[in-house]
């Protein structure tokens, strides 16, 4: 009896979207535009929630949005919202109705930061992630991206916008190097350039 091959990488995550789209279509068929509607109202959670899980998003549907035969529907229903432009994926954090395995965490572009927590409030809770990131995180310098990476994981509201993360940095006295090439650059304790300081204007 031979033993099995691994299961690749590739092919667990081709697995897994064909799963989640199949729910999706049988959500549809048995409620005609259910992924559509479920969108919508992703949509609209969106507008009032910095970041979440699915689990949040399903249990605030409760009575709203019929529950789909498949609850991997509402896979299709958060890849649709992000294809929209509405939500992006942040990272991976402790689902409770996983038993705490990783799921994706899920950002809303639609709400202003600023308009929810107010700028002094945003800047301070932005200032506290970036202290306990540097000392946690063994490098002088550091891209923005690895921040909100890390930061997210963490219970952090994310940013969407470069500008909210650069003010909080800047208070906490880093600056923007400028570097050529694929990265924009590196946060780092001295001034950036003025090519640099233009480009991000």
């Amino acid at each position: 009896m031979g033993t099995a091959e691994p299961l690749s990488t590739a092919a667990a995550a081709a697995r897994r979207d064909t799963g989640i789209q199949r729910a999706g279509e049988h959500a549809d068929r048995v409620s005609p535009d259910w992924i559509a509607e479920a969108a919508r109202f992703i949509a609209t959670y969106a507008e009032t929630h910095v970041d979440f899980l699915a689990e949040d998003v399903v249990a605030a549907s409760a009575g709203i949005i019929a529950p789909p035969p498949d609850g991997r529907a509402w896979g299709a229903a958060l890849r649709r919202a992000a294809a929209n432009g509405v939500i992006e994926k942040l990272g991976y954090r402790p689902a409770k109705t996983s038993n705490l395995s990783p799921k994706v965490a899920w950002g809303s572009r639609v709400l202003d930061l600023h308009a929810a927590f107010g700028e002094t409030e945003w800047k301070k809770l932005g200032r506290q992630y970036i202290r306990a990131f540097r000392s946690n995180v063994a490098r002088e310098a550091f891209e923005t991206n690895a921040l909100t990476i890390w930061a997210s994981t963490r219970g952090c509201p994310a940013p969407q916008m470069f500008r909210w993360w650069s003010e909080a940095l800047e208070a906490e006295g880093l600056h923007l190097e400028h570097q050529r090439g694929p990265n924009c650059g590196k946060w780092v304790t001295k001034p950036c350039c003025a090519e640099c300081a233009e480009s991000h204007a």
